[in-house]
């Protein structure tokens, strides 16, 4: 199995950046490995998921490889006032690891993944794109980002200012995945989705609303998952375990 961090001069961002790769010890197939793109959280960077959970054990004997971009503390956005993260995420890293690696780009072998602000990215990017992924997840995802958007005084306010402008904003744009679904009419093209939040999770409503909603416009294939915990490694760390199963479930552990 190889783990490495490839570093390049991002086109988009005009600045250099990296992300990390694992390659499973698996021979690919003549159309390439399977790809788990698999997003950070708002705190973390390209390296967190290699350093604070088990994905290298639980692909290594696998034929998926995993990309993990770093996406900095921009919710995979292009920034208001800002770098353009969405075209980066979306268009810049996808051509660059297909021209670089020996990696499917068939939607059946592409999955994606991410952990809060990692899983608003995923299901942005799934509800963008849905061609290109057999599968989505989220793992305690802010997947009501008006809801997030906090007073003048909150401490991440000039942040996420600088990203979204403000909340009347926010609710009529495509960056809020709930008007985005609730105008999206046809979802029969939509990947499969996985859910996953703590019970004790301030993101929890996020989900229930997420859930609730695309499940009320009929859409059924979708799994949500409720179980204990919190906003953390611990949960994230076994909810993965989950949603590889969903991908393919003769993946052990």
């Amino acid at each position: 199995m190889a783990v490495m961090e490839f570093n390049f001069r991002s086109q988009t961002l005009n600045y250099d950046t990296a992300m990390n790769i694992i390659i499973p010890n698996t021979k690919p197939k003549s159309t390439g490995y399977r790809v788990l793109w698999l997003l950070h959280g708002l705190s973390q960077n390209n390296t967190s998921w290699c350093r604070k959970s088990n994905i290298e054990r639980y692909v290594e004997n696998t034929d998926i490889a995993v990309v993990m971009p770093d996406g900095f503390r921009s919710f995979y956005t292009n920034m208001q006032s800002g770098h353009r993260y969405w075209d980066y995420i979306s268009e810049e890293i996808p051509q660059l690891v297909y021209n670089t690696f020996n990696f499917s780009k068939r939607r059946e072998d592409n999955f994606i993944c991410g952990l809060s602000m990692g899983g608003y990215g995923s299901i942005k990017l799934a509800l963008s794109f849905p061609e290109r992924f057999g599968c989505a997840g989220s793992l305690s995802g802010c997947l009501d980002i008006a809801a997030h958007i906090p007073e003048p005084d909150a401490p991440l306010y000039s942040e996420l200012k600088n990203i979204f402008i403000n909340e009347e904003y926010i609710a009529h744009s495509d960056d809020n995945l709930m008007f985005k679904l609730e105008n999206t009419k046809d979802l029969t093209s939509l990947p499969k989705l996985y859910l996953a939040c703590g019970t004790e999770d301030y993101c929890m409503g996020d989900n229930k609303r997420f859930y609730e909603s695309i499940t009320k416009k009929g859409f059924s294939d979708i799994e949500f998952e409720e179980n204990p915990g919190n906003h953390n490694w611990t949960f994230w760390d076994e909810h993965i375990k989950h949603f590889l199963k969903r991908i393919d479930e003769k993946i052990e552990f």
